[in-house]
């Protein structure tokens, strides 16, 4: 690669590279990885200066050779500034494992949106009743756009109900997912509205406090909650995860760590530490079954991690035309 100047994935090459189904199967790509020890990542660290209206995180992971593909050294640095146009924003490089050259650099937005739907995906795929029709997404943002991507992925998705702290924005997914997904798409005032009936419920907010409670969930739902990744911040409440049949983290230890909608819960005494069935390495590779009842109520709780950051980003690379250089 030496002389070359690195390749630059930017977010339509990522959407383009990675569609749903395929990013659904590198997500379950990702949890085998994971679950054979080929993944070493340093924890990730969040920066806050004082002043600073966010937070920037920097997340790195090594991936070895596995026959296939070459091994990376990945490292993502990304923003979260609620406030912001655009909320999580960055860029991931991508350094050649065994001579250090610089390849590529990665929109880290795109990746994040990607990677973390498809995670969902997987969890819906794993644990959603193989008739869900209708979804519920919570923010209208780019993660709640991919979710419902994944969810149509996976299951049958004929319909959808939006709700967003700013209702324009839940007009305007509603709208899209009308006319670009034929979806029977409306919009909610509330995120027990939204989540009435469904069958899916993505919670993709910035939301600090809970948004869902055991009320607004009916027998049979999957919820998947991605917004909240640090252990003070949630987007449901313990009495949810009280009434789960199965909780399913996307990581034991970054859940540990990070997973305040979990961690919570624990704290006030609703659920006790095992109530935790698995994380989706353990639950793809079957070292944990996860026994699921027609009408049983499904958590898949993520907080993101640099392995599937890394386990997407190669295989972006692997699509992209003309790599690797010469």
């Amino acid at each position: 690669m030496t002389g070359h100047a690195p390749l630059h994935l930017t977010a339509a090459d990522v959407h383009r590279l990675l569609p749903p189904a395929v990013a659904v199967s590198v997500a379950r790509r990702t949890a085998t990885t994971v679950a054979a020890g080929g993944v070493s990542a340093a924890e990730r660290t969040w920066h806050r200066p004082a002043g600073m209206p966010g937070q920037i995180g920097v997340m790195p992971c090594h991936l070895p050779a596995d026959g296939t593909d070459p091994a990376i050294f990945t490292t993502k640095v990304v923003g979260v500034f609620p406030d912001a146009e655009v909320s999580v924003d960055g860029l991931v490089l991508v350094l050649d494992a065994t001579t250090g050259t610089p390849l590529a650099t990665v929109d880290a937005a795109a990746v994040t949106a990607v990677r973390t739907a498809a995670h969902s995906g997987l969890s819906i795929d794993l644990l959603a009743r193989p008739d869900a029709a209708t979804a519920a997404i919570l923010g209208a943002g780019a993660q709640g756009w991919a979710h419902l991507l994944a969810a149509m992925a996976v299951r049958p998705i004929t319909a959808v109900r939006v709700w967003n702290r700013t209702p324009a924005r839940a007009e305007s997914m509603a709208a899209r997912g009308a006319d670009e997904l034929g979806l029977a798409a409306t919009t909610a005032a509330t995120p027990g509205a939204a989540a009435a009936g469904a069958d899916v419920v993505c919670a993709c907010t910035n939301s600090p406090t809970p948004l869902l409670g055991a009320a607004d969930i009916g027998p049979g739902t999957h919820v998947t909650a991605i917004g909240a990744f640090t252990p003070d911040t949630r987007e449901l409440a313990a009495d949810l995860l009280a009434a789960a049949d199965v909780i399913v983290v996307d990581d034991r230890d970054a859940a540990a760590h990070e997973a305040g909608d979990v961690l919570l819960a624990i704290a006030e005494g609703a659920i006790t530490a095992d109530a935790v069935t698995a994380d989706l390495p353990e639950l793809v590779t079957g070292r944990v079954r996860a026994a699921r009842p027609a009408e049983a109520i499904t958590v898949y709780k993520s907080v993101g991690t640099s392995a599937m950051d890394a386990v997407a980003v190669r295989a972006l690379l692997a699509r992209a035309p003309g790599y690797p250089r010469t």
